[in-house]
């Protein structure tokens, strides 16, 4: 038997700080929620939302380290590393009153941050470091593209992972439009480093839709991405509902997010 390549032998060691991460960066996020206001509908939605897509990431980010660092890779998981970065990062911004919150958050970000530059195509990491946000914004545009695209194709999909591909665009789009509603809408440091989560959303269901229209939504990241956008599209809903009842979102902002939370929750479902 051949030996494995470095890329390709398993990093247990990254597997286990995925998921020590995640838990301690979702209860970072529940203390505070939870801490920034009484209990009430919206702070109890707004500290629950995040975590299954939290869970959902980190767990697929481990189970692609438990395969080695050419898995990580790929596309999908560079995505996603960005995506859980950008979140935490801006859980951490609001968690200012709580050094162990910060920390926490800071740690997922650091680590999310430090496996996607190792990720890198090699070109890329001998590039500058000032050079990669020119690289992410070009990612993200070539995203919005490939979101527009799936739209553009909702009336001529053909079979199951089709349709998929399109509903998932769709959601992604609807996620993507949420975060800056949010953040506009809502002025408290919490309530407003929820809209990074909104992104998170929208990252992951771009993910799923780039795996329909490849034909792989089967595999198992792309279900367990898939379980987390569910619940997380359903506690936001029921967030953004609690939100506009105690009129927490300015009326207009309020539509539309609400038609947004609705469209999510539609969407996410199988």
């Amino acid at each position: 038997m051949a030996a494995l390549g470095e890329d390709e032998k398993s990093r247990p060691a990254v597997r286990a700080a995925y998921l020590g991460a995640s838990v301690g960066t979702g209860a970072a996020w529940a203390v505070c929620a939870l801490g920034a206001s009484p209990a009430t509908p919206l702070s109890v939605t707004t500290a629950l939302a995040p975590l299954p897509l939290a869970w959902a990431c980190g767990t697929s980010l481990a189970s692609a380290a438990s395969v080695g660092l050419a898995r990580l890779r790929s596309e999908t998981y560079r995505r996603l590393n960005l995506g859980l970065a950008a979140a935490a990062s801006g859980a951490a911004l609001a968690a200012t009153g709580s050094p162990v919150a910060t920390g926490l958050h800071c740690a997922m970000a650091a680590l999310c941050l430090g496996t996607w530059a190792r990720s890198l195509p090699a070109d890329a990491r001998e590039a500058p470091p000032y050079s990669w946000p020119v690289r992410i914004c070009v990612g993200i545009l070539a995203g919005a593209r490939g979101v527009v695209a799936g739209l553009r194709r909702a009336g001529g999909t053909d079979g199951a992972d089709g349709a998929a591909a399109t509903r998932y665009a769709a959601l992604s789009a609807t996620f993507a439009v949420a975060s800056p509603l949010i953040a506009a809408s809502w002025s408290a440091p919490v309530a407003r480093a929820y809209s990074g989560w909104c992104l998170l959303a929208a990252v992951c269901a771009y993910a799923v839709h780039d795996a329909a229209s490849r034909g792989r939504i089967g595999a198992s990241t792309f279900v367990t991405l898939r379980r987390g956008l569910r619940a997380h599209a359903t506690c936001h809903a029921a967030l953004v509902a609690a939100a506009t009842a105690s009129a927490q979102l300015t009326p207009p902002l309020a539509a539309l997010v609400v038609a947004g939370a609705l469209a999510a929750l539609g969407f996410a479902l199988p």
